[in-house]
């Protein structure tokens, strides 16, 4: 016998379905993507999800093409809102790890000593 499921939306467009990771714990939540309100608000409804009420973290997100791109201000939290389809992926980091405030964030390209010099520029028109 042939069973047909029928899927019903269980989500609007209006929707976003955020899933958020600090440290092996994932939380999934949701925002309405023609309100999402402010960075600020976003950062604060993130601690109390993870209930780190107290903690400094980085806030980070993947866009469509899997990149990891920051989130900390308005611009770029509506950005990942209106880019998210239908699924926000949210990472966090906690700042300071070994007592310093200078982490390195999780989305940088990488510590600088790994690159090497491979050329310089140079103004053609000059003579």
């Amino acid at each position: 016998m042939i069973k047909t499921h029928h899927r019903t939306p269980s989500r609007s467009l209006e929707t976003v379905e955020v899933k958020s990771k600090f440290g092996a714990e994932f939380r999934r939540f949701s925002l309405d993507r023609s309100k999402p309100g402010k960075f600020e608000e976003f950062y604060g409804l993130l601690q109390h999800v993870h209930r780190i009420p107290n903690v400094d973290v980085l806030v980070g997100y993947a866009d469509i093409h899997g990149d990891l791109l920051p989130i900390n201000n308005d611009d770029n939290y509506l950005k990942a809102i209106k880019t998210a389809n239908p699924l926000l992926r949210v990472f966090l980091q906690r700042t300071g790890i070994g007592g310093t405030n200078n982490a390195e964030p999780f989305w940088s390209l990488g510590k600088r000593m790994y690159y090497r010099f491979t050329g310089s520029c140079r103004n053609v028109t000059e003579k």
